[in-house]
């Protein structure tokens, strides 16, 4: 996690995760940062917008893919969070050796690091 996130959490169960972003960032900035942090990532964004973003993950030896649904909202005055859950394609999988968790937790810590390029 770098100086840019004020708290992340993430916790996860049944190849689900989910995690929360506070960042010292004004909300209109969020989906840039979003869109700038994914870039480059196993994640490809299939929609962003002003109040959240749709990401999905391909199959891999490790994971079935998924999908990640973000929320962004203004927390205060130039702070804002993102509260981003995530799913299986494939509604029964219910174990992934904690891959979601690991998977939610680089994707929120990227996020992180792309927000403290832009605050600096």
């Amino acid at each position: 996690m770098t100086n840019a996130a004020e708290t992340l959490t993430v916790t996860s169960a049944w190849a689900r995760a989910t995690g929360r972003l506070v960042l010292p960032v004004d909300l209109s900035r969020v989906p840039e940062i979003v869109a700038a942090a994914v870039a480059g990532t196993k994640f490809t964004a299939t929609d962003i917008a002003i109040n959240g973003a749709t990401l999905s993950t391909s199959v891999s030896a490790m994971s079935w893919g998924g999908k990640a649904t973000l929320q962004f909202s203004a927390t205060g005055p130039g702070t804002s969070a993102i509260d981003a859950k995530s799913e299986p394609l494939v509604p029964t999988n219910i174990l992934d050796f904690g891959q979601a968790k690991r998977d939610m937790r680089q994707l929120l810590e990227t996020i992180a690091a792309t927000a403290a390029r832009y605050t600096v």
